[in-house]
């Protein structure tokens, strides 16, 4: 009976110790959390500092001895997602709302939102004060680019610079600073300007440039553009124009050639014009010109060598050096007279030797010559052929005055039309010749001087024009065949190689003007010389030739 009422007793003063703790739970645990939680609003931004990290979310200390969670998909911002975060990290964020879940208070909180609310209260206060925000540029949107300053913003093509960007792809990713143009938050619009900020500071460059920059000072630049005249170079807060005469002493075919967009060049202002803000500048004034010791280096009679770099007809331009070119003149090629281009010799980029004729530096004019590298093989032509001497050759070339054929030590001869056959017919056949052909010809002359061989290939037959006088002595009728019919006349044949002319007047008889080729006539010699070979004829009417 004892153990039983002592059981009992204990029974009892357990179930009010239970009681005490009810009431301690349900009032006093409420009354913890109301203190706990007091100073918190939902919507307020606080700092709070990472606990734990779980692949759901972040769970956070604010203070007041409560914590909150934040949803994983909240740090896809950062490199490696919610893998960056760690605990003891620290950040604000925005309490988003708290409800009991039985006995336990959650707390939901925004890492983004918080970085909103940031963000919406930077951009007020650099439109206020004329301040600035960072942004990051996002991507290509209609009419420019998106940028994050932790609220998506919109950034017009005409405000990403000075002067339009040609590619906008090439500044996506990059972070600036700038200027707030309008926004709403209501809206959640904001419209920003880079522009504006490379305006200001473009301004007091200038105005520094302005105050110090001087004719003949070396300053450091910016290519900027570049034309097909020159390039400009921003000097900070002001361009000056880089002619492309002033780029080089040497040649430069474009002065793209040379600079381009956003190389970094020292130059020297050759001329600055205050009244009109224009800068002349100079590349080439920073080293010397290369014509003020030509003479000294480079001496009439001299040895040279250079590199072709322009090819013309009327010759060839070498670089000796950089700026310093002189021109083979076409003549001074080669001995033979047969180049007539140069550019059937020479070619850009071939390296050649050559000998200096004349040096004029204040015209910055050099003569060099090809030919003169070796001895004038003119010199001894007379001795290797004499007149008389018969050669064999190739034809070289075929022209309406002549043939042009090969010599030794690549030297030219030349067979005058008047000289190729006693046929007045073959004469005037160009087309009988063609380059590459053999053919006989005997030395008529030899000019050393003018650098000239006549060459002659009738004079290898007999004259049929000698011996002739007595048979065609004037008033003699002899009868011949039609040869050919030209605005001169009528030519005759009356012996092989012999041809004869009627020439047609307009009060001449129609029956002249009436001849065919090939027709049989008889004529009348009015006029004979062997030596000039001239036959001067006229026509024996039909009519009067059977009586």
């Amino acid at each position: 009976m004892v153990e039983l009422e002592s059981d009992d007793k204990e029974l009892e003063e357990f179930r009010e110790v239970e009681t005490d703790m009810e009431s301690f739970d349900q009032e006093t645990f409420a009354r913890m959390v109301e203190s706990s939680l007091s100073g918190l609003k939902e919507g307020e931004v606080v700092t709070g500092r990472v606990v734990e990290v779980s692949p759901v979310g972040v769970i956070v200390d604010i203070g007041y001895k409560a914590e909150g969670e934040i949803p994983a998909d909240e740090f896809t911002d950062l490199p490696k997602g919610i893998d960056s975060v760690k605990p003891g990290d620290e950040f604000e964020v925005m309490i988003e709302s708290r409800f009991m879940d039985g006995d336990e208070e959650t707390v939901i909180l925004s890492r983004r939102r918080a970085g909103e609310v940031n963000a919406w209260e930077r951009i007020e206060e650099a439109y206020r004060s004329d301040g600035t925000v960072k942004g990051q540029i996002l991507n290509r949107v209609k009419g420019g680019l998106r940028v994050d300053v932790g609220v998506p913003a919109f950034l017009p093509g005409s405000q990403v610079d000075l002067r339009p960007v040609r590619d906008l792809d090439e500044i996506i990713g990059r972070t600036f600073d700038f200027r707030v143009l309008k926004y709403s938050r209501r809206r959640r619009n904001v419209v920003l300007s880079r522009r504006v900020i490379l305006e200001e500071k473009r301004a007091k460059e200038r105005q520094k440039l302005l105050s110090t920059i001087e004719e003949g000072q070396v300053v450091q630049g910016v290519v900027k553009n570049v034309v097909k005249y020159g390039a400009f170079i921003d000097l900070g807060g002001m361009d000056g124009l880089l002619h492309v005469s002033d780029m080089s002493w040497g040649r430069i075919q474009h002065p793209g050639d040379l600079v381009r967009v956003g190389d970094e060049v020292k130059v020297k202002v050759l001329k600055f014009d205050r009244e009109k803000n224009r800068i002349s500048l100079g590349l080439k004034q920073l080293a010397p010109d290369p014509w003020t010791e030509a003479e000294k280096k480079y001496p009439v009679n001299s040895l040279i060598k250079g590199k072709v770099v322009n090819v013309v007809d009327y010759g060839a331009f070498v670089e000796i050096e950089p700026g310093l070119e002189g021109l083979i003149h076409v003549s001074e090629i080669s001995w033979s007279n047969s180049v007539r281009q140069a550019g059937s010799v020479l070619e850009e980029g071939q390296e050649v030797e050559a000998v200096v004729l004349n040096l004029d530096p204040e015209a910055r004019k050099l003569a060099l010559s090809l030919k003169r590298t070796a001895p004038d093989p003119w010199e001894e032509v007379a001795e290797k052929y004499p007149v008389g001497t018969v050669i064999e050759t190739a034809v070289k070339s075929v022209t309406d005055f002549g043939l042009f054929v090969g010599l030794d030590q690549g030297l030219d001869g030349l067979v005058h039309r008047r000289d190729i056959s006693w046929s007045r017919e073959e004469q005037e056949n160009e087309s009988a010749f063609q380059p590459g052909e053999m053919i006989k010809a005997i030395v008529l002359s030899v000019d050393p001087e003018k650098k000239r061989v006549a060459l002659g290939m009738k004079q290898l037959t007999p004259n049929p024009w000698e011996g002739l006088e007595g048979s065609f002595s004037v008033g003699a009728v002899k009868n011949g065949k039609v040869t050919d019919i030209t605005d001169q006349g009528v030519y005759v044949e009356l012996a092989k190689g012999v041809e004869g002319l009627i020439q047609v007047e307009d009060d001449e008889q129609s029956e002249v003007r009436d001849l065919d080729s090939g027709a049989d006539v008889q004529v009348r010699v009015l006029e004979f010389s062997s030596e000039l070979h001239l036959l001067s004829l006229a026509l024996i009417p039909s009519s009067s030739a059977g009586g």
